[in-house]
């Protein structure tokens, strides 16, 4: 009865809560996904889309609210296992009257009171209400589904260790699970981080029988059988539904998208210890934000209690854990994934409230008035009885998303400037999701094109993808992509180019729109900037007043509405989509030499959200170029400040610090940059020319070598080392670097001067002279 009680409890306050549409990030795709029975991101989640199609299917709300029922339901369900779990692991107990003497009269009204089920309420409880918990429980997400499978998988695991049977004997209870576990990875394969877990709480209990090969074999078997759900992914692709991500049709795409390969690069990766400190920190203090110190102090207490008496316990989730711990070090990682060993986590937190009780109960006992006793058993017994309510009371104004509709009204601000027939070229996932569910599950504006342009050149299978949804889309000649590229002069800048090529050649049929602004684009002159996207045009424009004017009213609109609505001030519209397109903006005007717009943009995003540390990071660079160091070195301050591992922050204090002539200051400064990020080399660079300020060549030459390890042709880096050479009176070393600058960067005056200086010592006055008055030409006069 208890564990329908917590379940019931989880999922009426996960519907009260529940976000009523759309929502942001991933939402909008498995929404249409799941709708239309198509393909999400790889590696394509074909049981979230089946089961996620089954609950479109009930008769309330919208197709989002539907869905995000779905995260509520398997998130109360994950509970409910949680509740399970601790009632397995903790033992019985009783609290009952420790009779110390002859004269103190028994309490027959205490005696006996089982606590466990108070124990498994409280871990559930914890869980269920941690932030990150109830964030995924709220909206359309993988999670929850992912968390269910993992608790229901470790129950079993659990049982089995212990010498129970789940279903007939031992071998069906191990093929049932090594089923289960097949069959979970068709809705998330983040399953595989607890493999080795499994493996090792498996091998410690059954030892070599496990190996057996009948067993084993068989095992192996049942669990591909359970992946057989992945055949869903290129039957639903044949039929060409409008989410059909990677077109997995032929075994070649289908390879693609089940591997993941298009996030693949960014899974391992290879921390450096300044990281792994830094991101320990950051684990800890996150922690205590899920659980509350009450809640860590109970989990330690549980961990410890179990490792004296079930150490293996312990053991199966320190490995998940830290592989959880590990793979959140790299850039794919989503902090979701942490979900399931929180999961873990509130089993300790269970054990530990029953190891509490028990202290409680040792303590009162040792009381010889029997008034005293009852006070501090009941009272402290109490607290710790409803110390998981904290979290709910902690969480629940921020997580309650009942009218939380701004992902819903962000989508339709957007087809509201959007003319009929246009085309949206829009890297924002936010946008792109969004519009999805609006175009295929509430069919608005099906007229529109809404493209993620990176995909059309990103190889076969997103390319694939892009022109079965919108076969009307023109591809330019691939000569004419080639002449667009070559204007680039680095990967990235042809990438865009060629992008620019394809709206280009479909620019006469249809009015063309760009989204989310990035940092390089070659083509920013070509953008009108309105509000939350821009118009594009295929020749340069001429950034008007009205233009600027229209732009502002619309953002003076949003931040009214800001201003206006509290429930705003803590909704990711406020605290991080609109900072990043303002901050976005600030690059754009920047790029068009409007300083003064780019200030604009990056005071509003501040007002927005006044603790954004990237709002913080490009106010600290206005500051620079306008010569007000002091001001910048406070701006970058405040962004390190709210967030410790910000390289750049670091880089442009250092930049900051060298031109008030805090050199000290400044080198600790990049030092740092290039800690947290080992190739930062703009860093390194920075770092050997504050060396040969102060005279320190030897030390500048090791520098500048260190970032032309990583980028050989960084201009800067040569100058430096042909300088640094050229005062160590190396002069060969400082004739071939020179030659690679000036290769590089044949016009630069301060290249051109060094070779002046170089000839001069080579006697070479003729060609001295001449390299001097190049250089003077280009600009060079101050270097005389």
């Amino acid at each position: 009865m208890s564990a329908f009680l917590i379940f019931f409890v989880t999922f009426a306050v996960y519907i009260y809560t529940l976000c009523p549409t759309v929502y942001w990030g991933d939402s909008g795709e498995l929404i249409a996904a799941a709708y239309t029975l198509g393909i999400p991101h790889p590696p394509g989640h074909p049981l979230y889309s089946i089961v996620g199609k089954l609950f479109t299917l009930l008769p309330v709300g919208s197709v989002a609210y539907r869905v995000n029922l779905m995260s509520a339901f398997f998130g109360a369900l994950t509970c409910l296992l949680i509740y399970k779990i601790i009632r397995g692991q903790v033992y019985t107990f009783d609290i009952k009257h420790s009779i110390n003497g002859p004269q103190r009269k028994p309490m027959p009204y205490v005696k006996c009171v089982d606590l466990t089920p108070v124990c498994a309420f409280g871990g559930a409880l914890f869980f269920a209400f941690a932030p990150m918990v109830w964030d995924q429980a709220t909206i359309a997400e993988t999670t929850t589904f992912h968390s269910f499978f993992m608790m229901l998988l470790t129950l079993i695991a659990f049982r089995l260790v212990s010498g129970k049977v789940v279903w007939k004997d031992e071998r069906r209870s191990l093929l049932l699970f090594s089923f289960l576990y097949g069959f979970s990875l068709t809705n998330h394969v983040a399953g595989v981080f607890f493999f080795p877990a499994f493996v090792y709480l498996f091998l410690f209990s059954f030892g070599k029988r496990i190996l057996a090969p009948r067993l084993f074999f068989s095992m192996l078997f049942v669990s591909f059988s359970g992946l057989l759900v992945y055949g869903y992914l290129p039957l639903r692709s044949l039929a060409n539904p409008p989410i059909d991500w990677g077109n997995p049709e032929n075994l070649r795409n289908f390879l693609w998208v089940v591997t993941a390969r298009q996030f693949s690069p960014n899974v391992v990766s290879t921390p450096n210890p300044v990281k792994i400190i830094g991101h320990l920190i950051l684990s800890g203090k996150d922690l205590l934000h899920q659980f509350t110190i009450a809640g860590c102090a109970l989990g330690i207490t549980g961990a410890w209690t179990l490792a004296r008496r079930e150490g293996r316990v312990v053991v199966f989730g320190l490995i998940v854990v830290a592989i959880l711990f590990y793979i959140g070090l790299n850039s794919a990682f989503i902090s979701a994934y942490f979900v399931p060993a929180l999961a873990l986590m509130a089993i300790w937190i269970g054990v530990g409230l029953q190891q509490a009780f028990k202290w409680v109960i040792a303590v009162s006992d040792r009381i010889r008035a029997e008034s005293s006793a009852k006070v501090l058993r009941y009272g402290v017994c109490g607290a710790l009885g409803v110390s998981f309510i904290l979290p709910f009371g902690l969480n629940f104004r921020k997580m309650n998303r009942s009218e939380d509709i701004y992902a819903l009204r962000y989508g339709e601000q957007i087809l509201e400037r959007l003319p009929r027939d246009s085309a949206l070229f829009t890297l924002d996932g936010n946008a792109l999701f969004i519009l999805w569910y609006l175009k295929y599950c509430e069919y608005r504006r099906p007229d529109l094109m809404v493209i993620e342009p990176t995909w059309i050149t990103a190889g076969i299978p997103l390319h694939s993808q892009v022109m079965e949804q919108y076969p009307e889309l023109v591809l330019p000649p691939s000569e004419t992509v080639e002449d667009y590229k070559q204007r680039g002069a680095d990967t990235e800048t042809r990438k865009y180019l060629a992008i620019q090529a394809i709206m280009d050649a479909n620019y006469d049929r249809r009015p063309i729109f760009w989204g989310i602004i990035m940092k390089g684009l070659p083509f920013f002159k070509n953008l009108d900037p309105q509000g939350i996207i821009c118009r594009y045009s295929n020749t340069p424009l001429a950034l008007s007043e009205e233009t600027v004017a229209d732009n502002k009213d619309f953002w003076d609109s949003e931040l009214q509405l800001f201003l206006n609505n509290s429930r705003l001030k803590n909704a990711p519209l406020a605290l991080e989509i609109y900072p990043v397109e303002l901050n976005n903006q600030s690059l754009m005007f920047e790029d068009l030499g409007r300083d003064d717009l780019s200030r604009w943009a990056v005071e509003l995003a501040l007002k927005f959200n006044p603790e954004y540390p990237i709002s913080r990071y490009n106010l600290g660079r206005l500051e620079d170029r306008a010569g007000r160091h002091s001001d910048a070195i406070r701006e970058y301050k405040h962004a390190i400040a709210g967030n410790p591992y910000m390289a750049l922050a670091y880089y442009g204090l250092g930049n900051a610090y060298r031109s008030t002539g805090q050199y000290a200051d400044a080198f600790l400064a990049y030092r740092k940059a290039v800690r947290l990020y080992p190739n930062y080399h703009e860093a390194m660079t920075a770092m050997g020319q504050l060396y040969s300020l102060v005279g320190q060549h030897d030390d500048a030459v090791e520098q500048f070598r260190r970032a032309l390890k990583i980028k050989p042709t960084y201009v800067f880096a040569l100058r430096g080392l042909a300088n640094a050479y050229l005062q160590l009176n190396r002069l060969d070393d400082a004739s071939e670097v020179l030659n690679k600058a000036l290769e590089s960067e044949p016009d630069s005056p301060l290249a051109l001067f060094m070779l002046a200086k170089y000839c001069a010592r080579t006697g070479d006055r003729g060609k001295a002279a001449s390299a001097l008055r190049r250089s003077i030409e280009m600009g060079g006069d101050a270097y005389l």
